[in-house]
């Protein structure tokens, strides 16, 4: 499970973005969610799950901060290793055996949570990202000092088929934590407002 990462997905497209990033002294692009099989089937059973137990359904993006510059600062053999340890890290903090974090894109995960309200999944994620800050791995470009990750969650009732909008709802508030520092959460709650209240 937790070295799935060279298997689904082009590591050389992303660092080729990368360097042309750094070329041009911006910051690297928040890369778009590929058609990553690991990810869509593990979001599809959530999905599934939740809608037949009429529970919500949390999706975590979880990326590794200051990204571009790490690879610079380390080199992309550095890198891959600190997403492997990063990823078998979170995956220590499921809440249930049966939960999986899954790579998305390199230094991007995805951990999707059937059944589990946002003030659950909430104190999970940041359980992870203490244990990220745990690892001490260094990150010299990073004012942190050494590898650190944001997340965005969004939640969901899930009915009838798979709605992108909880995707693009995590990816959202996954940029707006980045942009907010590093280390961050937002959440974005796309449940009716009387079910929130309920909660």
């Amino acid at each position: 499970m937790t070295n799935a990462t060279s298997n689904t997905l082009s590591k050389d497209g992303f660092w080729t973005r990368v360097r042309l990033a750094l070329r041009g002294r911006t910051a690297a692009p928040v890369a778009p969610l590929p058609h990553s099989g690991g990810f869509e089937a593990a979001l599809s059973r959530g999905w599934y799950r939740a809608a037949k137990a009429s529970a919500p359904l949390t999706l975590m993006l979880i990326e590794i901060d200051e990204l571009a510059d790490y690879f610079t600062a380390y080199g992309a053999e550095a890198a891959d290793a600190c997403f492997a340890e990063v990823q078998e890290t979170l995956a220590t903090v499921l809440p249930r055996t049966d939960d999986a974090c899954v790579a998305v894109s390199p230094g991007r995960f995805g951990v999707v949570l059937p059944e589990l309200p946002p003030h659950v999944a909430q104190p999970v994620a940041a359980a992870m990202a203490q244990a990220v800050r745990r690892l001490g791995r260094p990150h010299k470009a990073s004012h942190a000092g050494t590898v650190t990750v944001s997340m965005g969650l969004a939640v969901v009732m899930p009915e009838g088929t798979l709605d992108g909008r909880l995707v693009d709802s995590a990816q959202q508030a996954l940029r707006r934590a980045q942009r907010r520092g590093i280390g961050r959460l937002e959440v974005v709650d796309l449940r009716p407002r009387q079910e929130r209240q309920a909660a």
